[in-house]
């Protein structure tokens, strides 16, 4: 009894905290019920299909042999400079790309380089 009159407001808020618990734990278990329900009444499929394994089958390899054209993609001069301080941005690395080129009569292998 003394705990009840020294804390009064403290046990009425947990007594409010447990009655929305409760709540939420029937939900909760009203959710499952309807979720297991769920799956024992559909269908399901005679077969489950499996996704092919092609762990880089389909890559292509260049021939090394065959002529190379390069391509740099680079920002402008003016964008290599910070518009707050001034100073000069720093090339952080490259990103390239190759590709195969056709040509009437040739193949080549396009690089395309992009500074980072």
């Amino acid at each position: 009894m003394h705990f009840i009159i020294t804390f009064g407001i403290i046990c009425s808020v947990k007594a409010a905290e447990n009655e929305q618990l409760e709540e939420l734990q029937s939900h909760i278990d009203c959710l499952k019920e309807e979720s297991q329900e769920k799956e024992q009444t559909e269908d399901s499929p005679a077969h489950k299909r499996r996704k092919p394994n092609r762990k880089g089958q389909d890559a292509i390899t260049l021939d090394p042999n065959l002529p190379v054209k390069t391509v740099i993609i680079d920002v402008p001069e003016e964008e290599k400079i910070c518009k707050e301080t001034g100073i000069s941005l720093v090339q952080i690395g490259v990103e390239t790309t190759h590709k195969l080129a056709h040509e009437p009569g040739s193949y080549s292998i396009k690089e395309i380089i992009r500074p980072k």
